[in-house]
């Protein structure tokens, strides 16, 4: 069916409606980008910044068990408890980094592990520290016997933030390439919503203005006397109907002329006859 063949009511309608659904799905192309763009950010928020918090977290604790460490080697008194207690917050920084950020690639399962050894290995020094302190061992034999000990620890936690530091750089990346091509996507549609509305507008409008344009045109030939314009009917809405009693019109005022004519050169005849029939009488 031809689009002038529809109804202008229809025309209207399936026009604004087409209108609307490119509306929406500009919308809906814009909703989707700022959802993924939501999401990026929301994973960047519980996953690496988490991640890169408790790294840091435990590489915090790690220093100061290593003063409770030197500060018992020096002094003594209760450091020993309160090494033990900075051991203690390594652990759960170490446990948090494992459990609230779903699978692990092989680096951090490492250095995980080397974590947890090398605490172990930590809390064993800090034992020999006090049994070599309790038998009257020298400050510089004690730390000669323990000296590094915490070095693995550091560089497990220094792997940790350096782990996390690339996947904040990923994210962040990805998150701008994210939001640079749904800017592009939301461009392309845009764009193509505003051709293809003015487009269905502009066939719209030309397919009713056109046909109404022709019938002004043979109404004001027909108010002038002129009865012999052409009328072709190319569509069957409501300018069609409307070119279609004006094409009858015409019709009918050019068959009523036509009568009036002949009327009027057989009036003129038999007047001629009758006035040459009385001159002739007359002579």
């Amino acid at each position: 069916m031809k689009f002038t063949n529809i109804k202008i009511g229809k025309r209207l309608a399936i026009t604004f409606g087409m209108i609307t659904l490119l509306t929406l799905m500009l919308l809906l192309v814009s909703y989707q980008a700022v959802s993924n763009l939501s999401n990026r950010w929301g994973q960047f928020q519980t996953v690496s910044l988490e991640k890169y918090t408790a790294a840091f977290k435990g590489k915090s604790d790690l220093g100061d068990g290593i003063h409770m460490f030197k500060d018992y080697l020096l002094r003594g008194q209760d450091y020993d408890q309160q090494f033990t207690a900075a051991m203690a917050a390594i652990d759960q920084d170490a446990a948090s980094y494992a459990n609230n950020h779903g699978d692990m690639n092989e680096r951090e399962k490492s250095a995980l592990q080397q974590i947890k050894e090398s605490t172990d290995a930590y809390r064993a020094a800090m034992k020999t520290v006090i049994e070599m302190k309790t038998s009257g061992a020298t400050i510089e034999e004690i730390d000669k016997s323990v000296k590094g000990v915490d070095r693995p620890l550091g560089k497990a936690f220094d792997e940790l933030l350096a782990i996390a530091k690339e996947e904040e750089t990923t994210t962040s990346q990805s998150i701008a390439s994210a939001a640079t091509g749904s800017k592009r996507e939301t461009i392309f549609i845009g764009v193509l919503v505003a051709l293809l509305g003015a487009l269905f507008a502009w066939m719209t409008t030309v397919s009713i203005t056109r046909p109404l344009r022709e019938a002004l045109e043979v109404a004001s030939a027909v108010a002038r006397g002129d009865l012999t314009q052409r009328i072709d009917v190319k569509s069957k809405d409501e300018t069609g109907q409307l070119l279609l009693a004006l094409q009858g019109m015409n019709a009918s005022l050019a068959g009523i002329v036509g009568e009036v004519r002949g009327t009027t050169e057989t009036i003129t005849t038999a007047s001629s006859e009758q006035r040459g029939s009385f001159f002739e009488h007359a002579i």
